[in-house]
């Protein structure tokens, strides 16, 4: 899952209220193939996809697991040399951080005033 790698879809559903509040649950716990999402939790949203969570994005590509499962420290300092080594998008798997950049885009210019419809 986009946020939860170390969380099952079926944990995630069963228990979802335990995730409320959390980045990008308003995003998962959405319909996927229908519904708009309004200017407040577009706002919401665009705070979620945010730098640091690029960052914690990226290394999870990079590596298949979870930056939290690390001490904060140490994910500070490999967040740190990913950002220096930088990223090649050419070289990312299914475009996953274009998708990623998109929606931090859309939640951006709909945050607080707009809404976004998925159809």
């Amino acid at each position: 899952m986009l946020c939860y790698p170390w969380v099952s879809a079926q944990e995630f559903w069963l228990n979802s209220n335990s995730y409320l509040g959390k980045p990008f649950y308003e995003l998962i716990d959405f319909s996927d193939c229908e519904g708009v999402l309004g200017p407040q939790a577009c706002y919401k949203l665009s705070k979620d996809f945010n730098i640091e969570n690029r960052w914690k994005f990226i290394y999870y590509l990079k590596n298949g697991e979870s930056i939290t499962k690390l001490e904060s420290e140490e994910a500070w300092e490999l967040l740190g040399d990913i950002a220096k080594l930088g990223y090649d998008d050419q070289q990312e798997e299914n475009g996953f951080l274009s998708l990623y950049d998109d929606f931090m885009n859309a939640f951006e210019s709909a945050a607080g005033t707009g809404a976004l419809m998925f159809c």
